[in-house]
């Protein structure tokens, strides 16, 4: 048993080490393809895009990994950042089954703290929290009342269910601020991509955006909420 638990870990070690490479092989061909099927004429600034691959995209999984450790201090568990940083790579990619993927993945990990029901009512809390930010930013581009009114209606109930299934209630807030930044990070990447298209943008349109990929999010049947949000931004624009 123990010789065919080695080989295992053994065949794990080594398909780390050529997935890496094929995944960023699959990464560039399909950013390659992608700029190959844009509209003739149309002017395309990479070093904007280099800059949301390169500097936003590792400060989203940060935000991330933030949230879930926010969310296991809510249960009374430390999580350490590598960990958290695990689960938020792992979380993202079940995110593009046609599914909840990222609630699933996080409740596993997270209901021997507090049991699956308190874990999974926290972790959804958090993600409801995210929409309801995201909302609120929105507000501030659009200046809404209904916005302000549906987000603010939003963040409320999800603090109310942490307080109630939580180890920890007033981690509450730090999730809160989590959320804030990943809806400030999301705004950054998406201003930064319009700009590279040569569209001017300015702080509160990008903010009006970030509600684009929450709300794609939350549509569970499509992965990743393709085609959700890319229609939802291109409505708002």
């Amino acid at each position: 048993m123990t010789a065919i638990l080695e080989r295992a870990r053994s065949a794990r070690t080594r398909a780390r080490r050529w997935l890496l490479p094929v995944a960023f092989a699959a990464f560039v061909a399909t950013a390659g393809a992608a700029f190959a099927g844009l509209p003739g004429g149309l002017d395309v600034d990479p070093r904007l895009l280099v800059a949301s691959t390169l500097l936003v995209c590792p400060l989203s999984t940060a935000a991330n990994a933030a949230e879930f450790a926010a969310t296991a201090h809510a249960l009374g568990r430390r999580v350490p950042p590598t960990e958290a940083l695990r689960v938020a790579v792992l979380s993202s990619a079940a995110n593009l089954l046609p599914l909840p993927g990222a609630v699933a993945v996080r409740t596993a990990q997270l209901r021997g703290a507090a049991g699956t029901k308190r874990a999974l009512a926290v972790t959804a809390a958090a993600g409801i929290c995210w929409l309801g930010t995201a909302l609120l930013a929105a507000d501030l581009a659009a200046a809404g009342v209904v916005l302000a009114a549906a987000g603010a209606a939003v963040v409320v109930a999800a603090g109310v269910v942490v307080h109630r299934n939580a180890a920890r209630p007033s981690a509450w807030w730090w999730i809160w601020a989590c959320e804030v930044g990943q809806v400030a990070v999301g705004a950054v990447r998406l201003g930064l991509a319009v700009a590279a298209l040569g569209v001017d943008v300015d702080v509160r349109q990008s903010l009006g955006l970030a509600v684009a990929p929450v709300a794609g999010s939350a549509v569970g049947v499509l992965p990743g909420g393709r085609g959700v949000r890319e229609g939802i931004a291109a409505g708002i624009a």
